[in-house]
């Protein structure tokens, strides 16, 4: 639904029963959350536009009013909702009914695209279930917190930058030698001087653009399907999460893509020199050129999450396109200890299976004690049971 941009943060309220409408992600539509009918809303149909980058538009990314706090009174309940700095849209605390501030999504550079989630609240959980059990020395408290820590949906924003891009390089190929003297055989390497030229085409490169803290998370859980999955922006779709406007600028996004496009073209040169039948490659100078360069900005699906472990916040995200996790995670020291502590009970057994048995017999009373400090879920438990099955055989 397209909005007057100097329109106040709006409320997003059922005209047939005043519940809070949001998009509900099984039915991929804007639905009443109370009573379950679809929002009379029609949405933006203009597909998203990729722009110029031109000195025009970096400047129009810099003409942002200075992020700050705003408090409104929720229409629903007259409860107050707080925005912070960089947030667009958010949830009443009161009565859960949305809140979007499209004035402040539209400054600088509005977005042109929207990912719609489709990875719901359960299978995100699922997603982090099945990530936090492949953590072998995560503490228990962690494996829990799947089910107890909540899971908020946030629209992150992005820059995603299109290029031709062109790289004359200079290098050296090595080609290795195997020279034997006497009994002994050396190993050199001739140098040779290479040069030549790389071209690659570049869709869609992803900056997370968020003053988020967890941006490098974000950065963890791409790519995003921008070049396929993409909606035309509207505010509507952000009724019932979290969203933010950017606060990366357009020309530090771009600075950001270029040391992704360098990167990949350092590779690509190297691929280069050793497909010319060298065994090794060094790049000693690159000169990289781009041309067409676009851009866009898009908003696109991130479950977030904390928990707290020893005083400390540790956060994950999921993304909400695909399922994909990143986190962060505390180790346990209790299992670490343990597991070293198997490490070095499995190398007595060794020595003692060779020193005979009146040692060995010893050994399946420490190993219970192992794995009473491990706990019985945990995957080192089988390899103890393995220890003892050897002791005993």
């Amino acid at each position: 639904m397209p909005e007057n941009a100097n329109q106040p943060p709006r409320s997003y309220i059922c005209a047939n029963c005043g519940g809070g409408i949001r998009y509900d992600i099984s039915r991929q539509q804007l639905v009443c959350a109370s009573c379950g009918t679809p929002a009379p809303f029609p949405l933006n149909s203009t597909p998203p536009t990729e722009h110029p980058y031109a000195a025009q538009a970096v400047n129009a990314s810099h003409r942002v009013a200075q992020a700050e706090t705003m408090e409104i009174s929720c229409q629903n309940c007259g409860a107050q909702v707080m925005f912070s700095a960089h947030q667009t849209a958010t949830c009443c605390p009161m009565c859960g009914s949305a809140h979007i501030n499209a004035a402040r999504q539209a400054e600088g550079i509005p977005p042109d695209g929207i990912i719609p989630f489709k990875v719901d609240q359960y299978q995100a959980q699922e997603a982090f279930r099945k990530w936090v059990r492949s953590r072998w020395f995560a503490p228990n408290s962690l494996k829990k917190s799947y089910q107890e820590g909540k899971l908020t949906p946030v629209y992150l924003p992005y820059w995603t930058f299109d290029a031709q891009a062109q790289a004359n390089y200079q290098g050296r190929g090595g080609r290795v030698r195997h020279i034997r003297q006497g009994k002994q055989t050396r190993t050199t390497i001739d140098w040779y001087p290479v040069s030549g030229t790389v071209r690659q085409s570049f869709d869609d490169i992803q900056i997370c653009a968020s003053a988020n803290s967890q941006r490098q998370l974000a950065g963890e859980i791409q790519p995003f399907g921008t070049s396929r999955g993409c909606k035309p922006y509207d505010v509507a779709y952000l009724a019932g999460a979290q969203a933010e406007h950017y606060a990366l600028p357009l020309d530090d996004g771009y600075r950001q893509a270029q040391q992704q496009m360098e990167a990949e073209l350092h590779a690509a040169a190297t691929s280069q020199i050793l497909g010319r039948g060298f065994q090794q490659a060094s790049i000693t100078r690159l000169n990289p050129s781009y041309a067409n360069v676009t851009y866009k900005q898009v908003l696109l699906p991130v479950w977030l999450a904390a928990f707290t472990q020893g005083g400390k916040s540790w956060h994950y995200a999921i993304n909400g396109e695909t399922g994909k996790v990143s986190g962060e995670r505390p180790y346990s020291a209790v299992k670490i200890g343990a597991a070293v502590l198997l490490a070095l009970l499995i190398c007595a057994l060794i020595i003692l299976l060779f020193s005979g048995e009146s040692y060995a017999a010893e050994l399946p009373a420490a190993l219970n004690q192992t794995a009473g400090l491990l706990g019985p879920a945990d995957t080192a438990a089988p390899l103890i049971e393995a220890t003892k099955y050897l002791i005993q055989t």
